[in-house]
């Protein structure tokens, strides 16, 4: 029993019960068979300033009330009609506190935003590429079907480009804005977010506060000494 994308086989029943599949039957006389499938629902992680975990269901209902459509042709010459909704819509849910709109300031600084597969194969396009534009969809129908297996559930499909370029089976969109802070004392310095990174994983301290979040980063006492003398 084999199921199309976007389901699963469940089980047997009647006269061959069980999850077995592929599984075997004598023919000794007429059976009755039922082969039952269920409905798969998918998730598509966004990962920016916050982070978010969008059910099929909210993407759908985005898509039927902002929706894009697409022809894409193939590398044999045939087309394809992909709709779906703006990527823009996606990262601005995730790149500031205004889920609404995708931050012009912030994407100015032409960050990378990833769009990775469910086999881990992924690419980028910058954050002014993105920026309110109706050229990148997030597709999850194609010819007004769901898409196929070696597509679903989301594929990243744009005007002007061959298949080969798009990502399917798309699970997560993630991106890093970048950032820096200016240390000053006896010296000057300016750590990039990279560079912090590196010093929190290097010399980690973390926080509880009184709700119970933890706050991890490092020393603040590290960073002062970067500057307070000429010994970092």
């Amino acid at each position: 029993a084999n199921p199309v994308a976007g389901w699963s086989f469940t089980g047997w029943s009647g006269d061959l019960t069980g999850t077995d599949n592929p599984a075997s039957i004598i023919m000794d006389g007429n059976k009755t068979i039922t082969a039952t499938f269920a409905a798969q629902q998918w998730n598509l992680q966004l990962n920016g300033v916050t982070q978010y975990t969008m059910p099929q269901s909210e993407f759908e209902a985005l898509a039927a009330t902002y929706p894009l459509s697409c022809v894409v042709t193939n590398k044999d010459g045939s087309q394809d009609t992909y709709t779906g909704a703006a990527m823009w819509r996606l990262v601005g849910m995730v790149d500031d506190s205004d889920t609404t709109t995708m931050n012009a300031a912030y994407a100015a600084l032409n960050y990378n935003i990833s769009m990775v597969a469910s086999d881990g194969f992924s690419k980028t396009l910058t954050s002014t590429q993105v920026l309110n534009s109706d050229t990148y969809i997030v597709a999850n129908m194609m010819n007004s079907a769901p898409l196929p297996t070696d597509k679903y559930p989301l594929r990243v499909v744009w005007q002007g480009t061959t298949s080969g370029s798009m990502v399917s089976k798309l699970v997560k969109l993630e991106f890093v804005i970048p950032w820096s802070v200016e240390l000053v004392g006896a010296s000057t310095t300016t750590l990039t977010n990279t560079q912090f990174e590196i010093e929190a994983a290097t010399n980690p301290a973390s926080w509880t506060d009184t709700s119970s979040s933890i706050w991890s980063g490092t020393a603040l006492w590290r960073l002062v000494a970067m500057v307070d003398d000429a010994d970092p």
